[in-house]
């Protein structure tokens, strides 16, 4: 299980990196731009496991030949940013905003399709691996990116590695559903300590 310190040193990584990367990629920077089309392509291509490699603190290291399950979160997470922020000239990464409260900000802002979103995060909800967890949330961040709606994608790394334990697995679904569902009443204020040691259902989603 990940610790409570352990989910604030994944989250602490992750932000800076993402920060620096989003910030190079807005100020046109070849390199920063190099650095996410490597992303883009996944864990096959040898640039991502670099940055995994060079992002995460020594304490999250995997040993053996095996990711650790930090290292496996870390890297779904800088890809889904980098196709995040493909092609758009605005922050994607918003710390503070979880996926549930991104996914109803897509409808209530862009007049999207509630049935579509619900279906790709009943795919996540229901998924029993990590892999296919993974592969349906790309779904809903492309389609997050299509309506150019940010989110917070070093928490959502951390619930990444969160839904692959199912000792809090459970917690971050019913984060994401509460905040998903609680937008219909009205626009909630962001989590401003989205890594505290308090359970994962106490959190905003």
């Amino acid at each position: 299980m990940l610790s409570a310190e352990d989910r604030n040193l994944l989250y602490d990584a992750l932000a800076t990196r993402i920060h620096s990367l989003q910030g190079g990629y807005l100020s046109d920077s070849p390199a920063a731009k190099g650095t996410l089309a490597g992303l883009r392509r996944g864990t096959g291509d040898p640039q991502t496991w670099g940055e995994v490699v060079e992002t995460l603190p020594p304490e999250l290291a995997g040993r053996g030949d095996a990711m650790s399950l930090p290292e496996q979160a870390a890297a779904a997470a800088l890809q889904f940013y980098a196709l995040h922020q493909q092609g758009r000239t605005e922050p994607m990464h918003r710390p503070g905003t979880g996926l549930g409260q991104a996914l109803r900000a897509v409808i209530r802002s862009h007049d999207a399709g509630e049935a579509g979103i619900n279906r790709r995060l009943s795919s996540v909800l229901t998924a029993t691996t990590l892999g296919e967890s993974t592969h349906h949330l790309r779904g809903l961040v492309t389609q997050l990116r299509s309506a150019q709606q940010p989110v917070d994608h070093a928490r959502l790394g951390v619930d990444i590695a969160l839904l692959a334990d199912p000792r809090t697995a459970q917690g971050v679904r019913l984060r994401w559903v509460r905040a998903f569902r609680a937008m219909t009443r009205g626009d909630q204020a962001p989590d401003p300590n989205p890594t505290a040691e308090a359970p994962a259902t106490s959190q905003e989603g």
